[in-house]
């Protein structure tokens, strides 16, 4: 494989959880069980999908319509999740005035998905790549909602770069279907979540206030 191009992506977010008090920014599966369900400790959280949030560009994405309460926060704890078929969930392309993607195409069984290009031999060819891991990760960001609000410009940065590439730089084919090739892109795009970087974008350009 020559090169690769990313066209788009949807990531499903189960819940989305603003705390104060955080004290990591790394991955913290430990609440769940090996179905990848919450625990007890869990069931109250802020905002409850799924979340069907499409990323096509760097631009704010609207994905929900609950109310953020009032408060200090300094993380937030996201949980990616499988979509299962028959969950009633929110669509960022209908809270953006897109069309609605049609029911036999959203990614059901699948927690995030991936379409692009590869380049083999000179010649370039289509591909999509369904990973269907469940996990949590938590990301650092102080701010301060005044009141209550449906509308918080929050920015998430994670690098798509690495999806399809290994920890020392090695392109990743996702057309390849060997066991070996496709654990290690989802081990990268479990590493770029782990990753991610996060906090209050108020001048909304697409990257965390310093």
């Amino acid at each position: 494989m020559d090169s690769l191009l990313i066209d788009s992506a949807v990531v499903i977010l189960q819940r989305v959880k603003f705390e104060s008090h955080i004290d990591s920014a790394e991955v913290d599966s430990s609440d769940m069980d090996d179905d990848g369900e919450e625990s007890e400790e869990e069931i109250n959280v802020t905002m409850r999908g799924p979340f069907v949030v499409h990323i096509r560009d760097t631009v704010s994405i609207d994905f929900a319509s609950q109310t953020l309460p009032a408060g200090t926060y300094d993380g937030i704890k996201f949980k990616v999740h499988r979509l299962r078929r028959g969950e009633h969930h929110e669509d960022s392309d209908e809270h953006g005035g897109r069309r609605r993607v049609s029911v036999d195409s959203l990614p059901y069984g699948s927690s995030v998905m991936i379409w692009g290009w590869v380049k083999k031999n000179g010649a370039w060819s289509t591909f999509t790549f369904a990973f269907d891991g469940e996990l949590e990760f938590k990301v650092k960001g102080n701010f301060t909602v005044s009141e209550a609000t449906s509308m918080v410009n929050f920015a998430l940065n994670f690098n798509m770069g690495v999806w399809f590439t290994t920890p020392t730089g090695v392109l990743l084919d996702p057309t390849d279907a060997s066991s070996r090739t496709r654990q290690l892109i989802r081990e990268s795009i479990k590493r770029s979540f782990q990753q991610c970087r996060g906090g209050r974008d108020r001048d909304d350009d697409g990257h965390p206030d310093d």
